[in-house]
Parts: structure tokens; sequence; C-alpha cells
């Protein structure tokens, strides 16, 4: 979080030396909850005392995880998946070394003001969010450790927005301090309307920030948003001069948050036999889907060109196409959450 001119330094700094982070994901579960876990040292953190008088390192944690909960609480990600955020802080010696694996966030005195307060970071390899962000969102502190500091008097709005920044998000802000919204990491920028996000400010977080963590979860491979849906395919076709065949198989289905879908089927042909004598074999034939998904059908475009509107009916969809050669038919279920939204 930066304050215009002299204040917070917002700006992600390379450190010395990278490591592996302890900003880490598990799930999701049987009930598609994901949990973020933060593991942090509180570098002289037992040298202060937070503005009530508690330990600093549990007033920072608390105050964190009670912000992010109730966000998460609130929004789901994919109308699928709930996030959860475990802040694990430990108190270590102002003088501690550095531990491969942990971030370090150290206390200044109280009052000291917020100037130098943030994270050191190292680049980001695959940004995203917002374009035109002073510092993008992305995947570096599940990647590399962090290195910050805040004054032991941070408010709630600088915590929380600071541990925003280990779970995914970079400031809302362009290089000229300008804010992008008004949400909690738009701190420390100035507004439209020429008001400034400051350290006291309260600022939400929205439905907007969690699906952009639920974005860099889905670029670690944690989680998809994609849609699965299974079927069944049935039909008849007929060469000239041989007697009609039928078909049976099964297809498989992701459908993406724009509505665009990939698939795989394979489809058996039964034996059939020819007028010139010939004996056809049973056979098992596999190919390649793509299409889209709208609120009120799916069409898919099989890999030989025939394209099949199939009607969606709550968690089922069914079509039927004139291929040319015989007729197809098409069944399609819903396998797990979120099928019921619409795409597209």
């Amino acid at each position: 979080m930066a304050l215009l001119g002299a204040g917070m330094i917002g700006a992600f700094l390379a450190p010395a030396a990278p490591a592996a982070a302890e900003t880490t994901v598990s799930g999701p579960d049987g009930d598609n909850v994901v949990t973020i876990t933060v593991r942090v040292d509180c570098v002289g953190c037992d040298d202060w005392k937070s503005p009530k008088g508690r330990d600093v390192a549990r007033y920072w944690e608390q105050t964190a995880e009670k912000a992010w909960k109730n966000a998460f609480d609130r929004y789901s990600y994919c109308n699928k998946y709930k996030f959860q955020i475990d802040i694990k802080m430990k108190t270590v010696p102002a003088d501690a070394p550095a531990v491969d694996g942990r971030h370090r966030m150290s206390a200044g005195a109280p009052g000291s003001g917020y100037s130098g307060a943030g994270w050191d970071g190292v680049p980001e390899r695959t940004p995203a969010g917002v374009p035109g962000q002073a510092s993008p969102d992305g995947t570096r502190y599940y990647e590399n450790d962090g290195d910050g500091a805040m004054p032991a008097d941070a408010t709630p709005t600088v915590i929380a927005h600071e541990f925003g920044h280990v779970i995914g998000l970079g400031d809302d802000r362009d290089a000229g301090g300008n804010a992008f919204n008004r949400g909690l990491m738009a701190g420390g920028s100035r507004n439209a309307d020429g008001t400034v996000n400051t350290e006291n400010s309260e600022l939400p977080i929205g439905k907007n920030l969690v699906d952009r963590i639920g974005r860099q979860l889905e670029g670690l491979g944690k989680i998809t948003c994609s849609q699965a849906w299974n079927g069944d395919v049935r039909g008849t076709i007929q060469t000239p001069g041989c007697a009609p065949v039928s078909q049976r198989g099964d297809i498989r289905i992701a459908v993406k948050e724009d509505g665009s879908l990939t698939g795989s089927g394979t489809t058996i042909s039964g034996a059939y036999s020819c007028d010139n004598g010939a004996s056809i074999p049973e056979m098992s034939n596999s190919y390649g889907i793509t299409g889209t998904k709208t609120r009120g059908a799916f069409t898919l475009t099989f890999q030989d060109g025939v394209q099949l509107r199939a009607p969606i009916h709550g968690r089922r969809a069914s079509g039927t196409q004139d291929t040319g050669a015989g007729t197809v038919t098409v069944t399609l279920r819903c396998r797990g959450d979120g099928c019921d939204e619409a795409a597209g």
C-alpha cells in the first residue's frame, strides 16, 4: 500500500535471493473448500504492542484473517469454490535470520508512520489483474518468500491490504497514483474526485478481489472453473449399399467461464454387412469436440464438422442432429457444481 508522495511504498523490489514461498494452497476438499495458508515470521514484534496493548503478531494475524474471512464467506469463486485463509504468524527477534520458506514482516515502532511499509517482492513472471497496475496481480508470493514491513500500530485497512498482496493481489492504482476503484487494494491512491484512499479509509473487499485471487489459484493449477459435463452418444448411420449400423459412445466436455468448451468422445459402431458381400467388424473411433455453452443450449462441433444443438434443462441437455448419413443424439449431464450458472 502506498500513500502518494512521501507515504507508504507499494512498489515491489527484487530481493537478493528469492526462495520457496510459504503462501500455500490445500484442497479443494469434498465441499470445494480451498484453504490458503500464509506463514510469516513477525520480526521484532515482541519489541512493541498493538494499539490495544496486545501482542503485535496476534493483532496482525487476527485482523487480516477477519477481513478476508468475511469476504470469503460472502463470495464464492465460479459459484463453486469457497476460500478460507489461515495466517500463521510466529514472533522472532529483530536480529533473527531469514528462514527459507517463510515470509518475513518486520514491525516498526508505533507512530513511526507508513514510509517504507509494504513488501519487497520479486518480479512477477505471469502478471495479471487490472491493466496498468503499478504492481500486478500474480503468483509471486506463492512461488517466492516476501520480505515486508509495517508499523506495529498499522490500521486494519493497511494490514488487510498487505496480506492481500501475499495471496495474489497487486495495487489497484497506476504509476501516477490514480485509483482504479475504491476497493481494498486501491489503498494509497487518489480517486477521480481528488480524495485519497488513506490508511484510515474503509475500503471494501468485493467479489472482484475474490475472483482475482481465484484466477491466480487457477493459474497455479490448484482449481479449475471449468464446468464438467459428461454424456452419451447414440445414433444410426448407413453407408450407401450397406445395412444400417448402430452407434453408441460417450463424450466429456469442459466449459470455461466465457462459455467456450472443449471435449472428446469415443464412439463404437456395430458390425454390418454390405450388398457387395463385404462384412465390416465393430469399430471404435475417438474424436475431439469444440463449441459453446450459453444459458439455453450447447452448440457442439464434432471433428468431422457436424454441429449439434442441445437445449439445456437444468442439469441436463439433449439434442438430435441429422448428419446426412443418419442421426445422432447426444445427452449431457452436469458433473459437479456450478453447471446451473450461465456461461457465455
